[in-house]
């Protein structure tokens, strides 16, 4: 029986503001430990969830506003640019040259993530425009 009163609904709409924000709250806490270099397979099995559901949750969690803090932005984008790296790398081992290009594109991408947690530039400055 759905609520009649305005009351009614306003304590059903409350319920279902906190229990967004504790989902929010989770899917951040998760995208931490994974930019702090944690296992998203341990993560999973610790929470009891598939690592497809953990993988959708950070996805969701990467494109949220207001988007995460810098320094954990960029740790996200170390990471998955040193994973590309290691494909890369085991690809170049295989003998295939096309993996060069690759490895000449993820190189500089790398540096500027890497450059940017070291303080070398200015974030603010370089991105007012955008």
């Amino acid at each position: 029986m759905p609520p009649t009163t305005r009351s009614e609904r306003e304590l059903l709409r409350q319920a279902a503001r906190e229990r967004r924000n504790a989902q929010r709250l989770k899917r951040r806490a998760w995208l931490a430990r994974v930019a702090s270099g944690e296992n998203r397979v341990e993560i999973a099995a610790e929470q009891g969830v598939s690592v497809r559901a953990l993988q959708r949750a950070l996805k969701r969690a990467a494109t949220e506003q207001p988007r995460e803090n810098r320094s954990i932005h960029n740790a996200l984008q170390i990471e998955r640019l040193r994973r590309a790296l290691q494909v890369t790398d085991a690809k170049i081992a295989e003998g295939d040259l096309n993996a060069v290009y690759a490895l000449t594109r993820l190189l500089p991408l790398l540096k500027s993530y890497e450059d940017f947690e070291a303080g070398k530039y200015d974030y603010d400055k370089l991105y007012a425009g955008a």
